[in-house]
C-alpha cells in the first residue's frame, strides 16, 4: 500500500493509506487526487510519503512492488497549493538499496483565490 502523512506547525497528522488494490492505479505518467480529512495541522512543513506491504498479503504477490514518485501536491484550506518534489523511487521495505518512504519538504508554494463557500478542513493531496 501506498501511504501518506503531512508534518504540520500543529503537529503530525496519521499515516493515510492511499487505496491503490489495483496495480493499474499509479501508471506511468499519471497523477491521481484524493481527499485527505484532518484535524488542522497548521503549516504544512513536509510530507512523508511510503511503500508497505498490503496487511496480510504475500509480498512477493503484491502488485506494486516499487513506484517512481516525481512529486506531492497538498491543497490546503488556506488556500494553498503545496509542492514537494521527489523523483525517486519508492520500495517495499527490505529491497536493497532502495528506500522505502521519503521526507519532503515543500518545493513550493502556489496561492489560490478562495472560493466563497470553502469552510471545510479538506486537504487535497495529488501523488
Amino acid at each position: 500500500d501506498i501511504w501518506l502523512s503531512l508534518d504540520g506547525s500543529n503537529g503530525t497528522g496519521e499515516k493515510w493509506n492511499i487505496d491503490n488494490s489495483s496495480a493499474k492505479l499509479f501508471n506511468r505518467s499519471s497523477a491521481h487526487t484524493f481527499v485527505m480529512r484532518s484535524r488542522d495541522l497548521g503549516e504544512i512543513k513536509h510530507a512523508r510519503v511510503g511503500l508497505a506491504p498490503r496487511e496480510g498479503a504475500d509480498p512477493d504477490k503484491d502488485p506494486i512492488k516499487q513506484c517512481h514518485l516525481n512529486q506531492v501536491q497538498v491543497e490546503t484550506p488556506g488556500h494553498l497549493t503545496l509542492t514537494f518534489l521527489c523523483n525517486h523511487w519508492l520500495s517495499l521495505p527490505g529491497t536493497p538499496g532502495r528506500k522505502s518512504y521519503r521526507k519532503l519538504a515543500v518545493s513550493s508554494v502556489k496561492e489560490e483565490e478562495p472560493a466563497p463557500e470553502a469552510t471545510l478542513t479538506t486537504y487535497l493531496v495529488t501523488v
